[in-house]
């Protein structure tokens, strides 16, 4: 097999370089043979491949090349982060603007919804029978005519429709 000097080679054997999982392991050795147990040994395989484990979390057996693909892959995680973040808060002043529209906030030509429920009573399907149930309590889905004509990029004004 031919390998370029850009081609690391394998990373073979690198659960026996692992400096703190054999420590753990001689440390098992050393308390069996004191207390005289030894399936107490067993507790320092345990945390030879619990060494071994976190070992492999921090990415230390990957290599060079590992690392560096780790590395960039983790900078794009964070870049993916603040671009969810930075639509997030985009979506949420959006809701923000839609809301007070809706509620008759600054630049809003919606009357207030409570002078709109004073002047007619709301009582669905009752006494109107071309009354159509939407989704939203109380509107029909009719344009009012007489609502003001929306200019292109505004938000939609929901007062203007008929209840």
């Amino acid at each position: 097999m031919l390998t370029s000097t850009f081609m690391e080679q394998p990373n073979r054997f690198w659960y026996l370089r692992n400096p703190y999982a054999w420590i753990v392991l001689i440390l098992g050795v050393v308390t069996a043979v004191v207390i005289g147990e030894w399936w107490v040994v067993l507790v320092g395989v345990i945390g030879y491949e619990f060494a071994l484990l976190i070992d492999l979390t921090r990415g230390q057996s990957l290599g060079r090349s590992g690392r560096v693909r780790l590395a960039r892959l983790e900078q794009e995680y964070r870049e993916l982060k603040a671009e969810q973040a930075r639509l997030i808060g985009a979506i949420d002043e959006r809701d923000r603007k839609l809301a007070a529209a809706s509620a008759g906030g600054p630049g809003s030509t919606a009357a207030s919804p409570s002078a709109e429920a004073a002047a007619e009573p709301e009582t669905p399907g009752m006494g109107d029978p071309d009354a159509q149930t939407a989704a939203e309590p109380g509107v029909s889905g009719v344009k009012n005519p007489d609502a003001p004509a929306e200019a292109p990029g505004d938000i939609p004004d929901p007062g203007g429709y008929q209840v």
